[in-house]
């Protein structure tokens, strides 16, 4: 079954860690609901014009910057869509007309003076759950009838951030899920374990190969 993603490692690692990696024919990341549905500004992709699209992170953040995630999900030939919102980690530069994503590969200078919001702060946590039908519209438009599935993927408990984060995390799902009315695959707590030697390094949202075996066979008797 082909895919396409909007969402982040989690869902793509799923794929590549058990041998499926050709499976994923489209990867939408680095991305925020509230970025992903603002309007493209020309002053800041004029400041990152010298970029050239080498490796993931440019790669992504240019999409991301100029707005490109739902028209790369339309055309991609995948036959699921699978969403997860992991990258609401990131923290978003916002001005009057557009939001940034500020990813690891963008550089804050190419929108200085707009205004700094951070993941989890009440108005981020507010002003992106009103964004949440947008978001489900283009989704869907992009989709053109075929599924979506939601991955409600998490942060690993006790980690500093992973209460705030989590909290908001389940606020999104909750009304992605109820927009779009699609099917969802949630790992179990006890399986969200750390792996020190994960691929990508430690970080909150690097699992032990139990969460990716367990996220695949949840997948394939979804899409049986």
């Amino acid at each position: 079954m082909k895919v396409a993603i909007f969402g982040s490692c989690v869902t793509r690692d799923a794929f590549g860690f058990t041998g499926r990696d050709s499976d994923v024919l489209t990867y939408v990341a680095r991305q925020t609901i509230r970025a992903a549905v603002s309007p493209r500004d020309n002053s800041v992709e004029l400041a990152l014009s010298h970029l050239q699209p080498e490796g993931f992170d440019i790669r992504a953040m240019l999409a991301a910057t100029r707005k490109q995630s739902f028209a790369m999900l339309a055309a991609s030939q995948a036959e699921v869509l699978l969403v997860d919102l992991i990258d609401e980690r990131f923290s978003t530069r916002t001005d009057r007309n557009s939001v940034m994503t500020l990813s690891t590969a963008f550089p804050p200078a190419a929108c200085a003076g707009w205004e700094h919001w951070r993941a989890v702060e009440p108005r981020t946590i507010s002003a992106t759950l009103a964004a949440v039908p947008r978001f489900c519209d283009a989704l869907r438009e992009a989709a053109k009838g075929r599924p979506i599935i939601l991955h409600r993927a998490y942060w690993l408990s006790g980690d500093e951030l992973s209460g705030p984060m989590n909290a908001a995390l389940d606020q999104y799902y909750d009304a992605v899920g109820d927009e779009l009315k699609c099917p969802s695959i949630t790992v179990d707590e006890s399986l969200r374990l750390p792996d020190p030697s994960h691929k990508w390094g430690p970080a909150p949202y690097h699992y032990t190969q139990q969460y990716y075996d367990y996220f695949i066979s949840q997948f394939d008797m979804l899409t049986a």
